[in-house]
């Protein structure tokens, strides 16, 4: 059974973890082919909505 201690540690491990991403080396493919798409296809917008999700947590943290 999960305690709230570690929930609140797994919750601040997954945060650290997006927070260390490095935009340029990782995240950088992703980053073209959305700049460069007018249209949404279905494969591509939950990797595109976690893309903007990591880039919205890095952002806060600044």
């Amino acid at each position: 059974m999960l305690s709230l201690y570690q929930i609140l540690e797994f919750s601040l491990l997954v945060v650290n973890g997006f927070a260390i991403i490095n935009k340029e080396r990782v995240l950088n493919k992703y980053l073209k082919n959305r700049q460069h798409s007018f249209h949404e296809d279905s494969e591509n917008s939950i990797v595109l909505r976690l893309v903007n999700l990591v880039l919205a947590v890095q952002t806060v943290l600044r």
